[in-house]
């Protein structure tokens, strides 16, 4: 459970982080993946040690299932409970902020942007929008679940004790004399009702986060890593659109710079990256990247080829100074210049 809730945080974060770099040139997450790998595992681990290590891990005679502080509730409030209320709120709130630069981007931008790239920006907000509804409704109600089983549980344990020893006179008092005794009953006992809803919510919870990723792009993963282990095909790359081959040459610009690893470079229409199997991959151009085959019957290699120079004209390299005119005001003129001029056609291609 508390690993469900930590990845929610982490996707919530990525989710945040992307939306406030659209049309922008910056990879929000690049080089962070592994330490998402490391918080969402680490945090679980360390309370699973903790609690297993003071034997608080008991059975429940009711539902049959092992838990946190089925008997001492300060240990399932502060290892379970308190830790879900501070990792929901802060996902809670990186969600609310990524909906809040949808919601703008999608307000202060209605006449750049496209109308795939609308529609697609409101269909997110309104997923988004549900699954913070449902999330928080499951939660609230297993919170709520939980009040009421500790504000009862000591009520049901003397209520459960004052019936067993009144099954045991009742049995003694059979047994001495012939008269009518009156049957033995629970004053207060839990209710099945809320129980049943607590495992509902428990498990619904788990069930709305999968949903993220009932996608095709889920599907397509599948199938590619099901014929990658089988053999049956390699990974098969897809199309790129103009706009993004001019935005990967003009990452490598300084690359291009050097006569030896110009040489080397070559730029393609295809890729082996593919969508996001959670659906939130936002592109804000006219025409969204279809996942095609590489052998489709356009080919534009002349295009392909003549990137390098369309980069070069554009003042996306830096051209090599002579001595005469090699300052440093010069230089840091230039420098600025061309990370002005890189930035606002990547933003132009891109919107």
């Amino acid at each position: 459970m508390m690993a469900g809730v930590t990845w929610f945080v982490m996707l919530a974060f990525a989710w945040h982080k992307s939306f406030r770099a659209l049309g922008s040139c910056k990879d929000a997450l690049s080089g962070k993946t592994s330490y998402f790998h490391l918080i969402s595992w680490s945090v679980p681990l360390v309370l699973s040690v903790m609690i297993i290590a003071m034997r608080q891990v008991d059975g429940d005679s009711l539902s049959g299932i092992c838990f946190v502080g089925y008997q001492n509730h300060e240990y399932r409030a502060g290892f379970l409970l308190a830790p879900v209320a501070v990792v929901l709120a802060s996902g809670l709130w990186f969600l609310g902020n990524g909906m809040f630069t949808l919601v703008k981007i999608q307000i202060d931008n209605p006449d750049i942007l496209s109308s795939r790239a609308s529609t697609k920006i409101k269909e997110t907000i309104v997923r988004l929008g549900i699954f913070a509804f449902l999330a928080l409704g499951f939660v609230f109600i297993t919170f709520a679940c939980h009040v009421y089983e500790f504000s009862n549980h000591a009520e049901w344990e003397q209520s459960f004790r004052d019936y067993i020893r009144c099954e045991a006179n009742v049995t003694i008092a059979e047994q001495l004399s012939n008269q009518p005794i009156p049957e033995c009953s629970m004053k207060s006992r839990p209710s099945l009702i809320i129980m049943e809803i607590h495992l509902f919510a428990f498990f619904g919870a788990g069930i709305t986060m999968s949903t993220w990723v009932w996608t095709k792009a889920t599907f397509a993963t599948w199938k590619r890593f099901w014929k990658r282990i089988t053999g049956k095909a390699g990974d098969e790359p897809r199309r790129l659109h103009k706009t993004r081959m001019i935005a990967k040459a003009f990452a490598r610009r300084r690359e291009l710079q050097d006569g030896d690893q110009a040489e080397r470079l070559s730029y393609s229409f295809q890729t082996v990256s593919h969508d996001d199997p959670v659906g939130i991959n936002l592109n804000l151009d006219k025409e969204e990247d279809q996942e095609q085959p590489s052998d489709s019957n356009e080919k534009p290699q002349n295009f392909a080829k003549a990137v390098p120079k369309l980069v070069a004209r554009r003042g996306a390299i830096v051209p090599r100074m002579p001595q005469a005119l090699a300052g440093r005001t010069f230089l840091l003129f230039l420098r600025y210049w061309n990370k002005f001029t890189s930035h606002c056609l990547f933003t132009l291609y891109n919107v």
